[in-house]
């Protein structure tokens, strides 16, 4: 049951629950001569298609969502990637970064020693501090 207010000073009681609010989402992110889909599940890199798994697709798209230079922490990329909460001593995100790193080029992802993983910011940008 929600309350509204009618301005009239009257309250007034709904047993429907509220409409959904929906956030937009960009179908593209862009990121180190990079360019993912994110409806049409695809990325791009120099003009050509790249084929990643579901995990590796995900993974990328929270890296380039934080942009480049900003550091996803490992606890944030085990959760958005595999709804793993709190603290873990599982080697996946290792094992999925050097995937990642094979495909689009170990020089575009950075590991923050002891905090997480970060896109490369390109050469001549200056990175701000995260």
């Amino acid at each position: 049951m929600s309350i509204l207010s009618l301005g009239t000073g009257r309250l007034q009681y709904s047993t429907q629950p509220p409409a959904p609010q929906f956030v937009s989402v960009p179908q593209y992110v862009h990121g180190c001569g990079m360019r993912l889909d994110r409806y049409g599940r695809t990325v791009e890199l120099e003009g050509r298609t790249l084929e990643l798994s579901a995990i590796e697709f995900k993974l990328l798209d929270a890296l380039m969502t934080k942009g480049e230079g900003v550091t996803a922490r490992r606890e944030f990329l085990l959760l958005v990637v595999w709804k793993i909460d709190g603290p873990s001593l599982t080697n996946v995100l290792d094992v999925y970064i050097r995937y990642l790193r094979v495909k689009i080029g170990a020089h575009r992802i950075e590991t923050v020693r002891g905090t997480g993983y970060r896109l490369a910011v390109p050469p001549g940008l200056v990175r701000l501090n995260d």
